[in-house]
Formats: structure tokens, sequence, C-alpha cells
């Protein structure tokens, strides 16, 4: 019988992917971690959570540019007009 500590056993199973684990790497275009839970967009500075930034496009935008928001949203993260930022950070940035 192979005998293994607790830390190992707890380890290890840390390691198994879930569908939960998968979909949070995906969404956040990462391989792991915690989710993000902000965006800042690069020209304003404005920073809000993703589905504050996809409830803030336009109507008219979305028809223009022929997409639903979820789309259009993960496009503009691509072309870097939105970067990831930690919790942590907005906490900073808000005390001053």
């Amino acid at each position: 019988m192979i005998e293994i500590t607790l830390k190992e056993h707890l380890s290890q199973i840390g390691k198994i992917k879930t569908q939960k684990k998968a979909a949070s790497s995906k969404s956040n275009g990462r391989k792991g971690g915690r989710p993000l839970s902000c965006y800042m967009h690069v020209e304003t500075g404005s920073i809000d959570n993703k589905d504050g930034w996809i409830l803030s496009y336009a109507g008219e935008e979305l028809e223009e540019r022929n997409v639903t928001a979820e789309t259009a949203f993960a496009a503009d993260l691509k072309a870097k007009k939105f970067i990831p930022c930690s919790s942590r950070r907005v906490k900073k940035q808000q005390k001053g």
C-alpha cells in the first residue's frame, strides 16, 4: 500500500481539471488561476466587471458591428481595448 500525506493528496486533487475550472479559464483566456473580476478600458481608464462592460454597449454600435454584446466584448478584449485587472488593484486605486 502506498502512503501519501494529506497535503500530497490535496495537491493532487487540485490538479484535476473540472468543467467549472475549464470554463473559467477559457472565459479569461488563461490557463488557470482565479477568474478575473474586472477590466479596465485602455483609453478612458474606467474599470468595471465583464457584465458591466457588456451592458454598456449601445444597440446602434452592435448593429453597426453586426455582433452581440458578448462577441463585441471578446473582440475588444482581444484587440487590447480592455486589460484585465484584479479587484485588489481597483481597491488600491479607490483608496488613493
